[in-house]
């Protein structure tokens, strides 16, 4: 997780100052979720929700899993309206 907080934590936050979820948390689940097939926001919140205790183990998920409205949220434009990544 190091190595990925070095490489991404230039990376600009554009949510509001009140966001409760970690950025990187956020990237870090998202990327994990669609390397193990995850097509939409809520697929990811669902794989976050399969695989909480193995990411507590090197995550600090202080406010849990994202839910997928937060991370439509947080990935901006990275989700379409319907909720699917724009990866096709």
């Amino acid at each position: 997780m190091q190595r990925f907080r070095r490489s991404f934590r230039q990376l600009p936050d554009p949510r509001a100052g009140n966001a409760r979820h970690d950025l990187l948390e956020v990237l870090f689940i998202a990327l994990a979720a669609v390397v193990c097939g995850a097509g939409s926001c809520a697929e990811m919140e669902e794989f976050g929700r399969s695989k909480e205790g193995l990411l507590r183990l090197f995550l600090g998920l202080e406010h849990g899993i994202p839910s997928h409205e937060r991370s439509v949220i947080s990935l901006g434009s990275g989700c379409t309206q319907e909720g699917r990544f724009g990866l096709e």
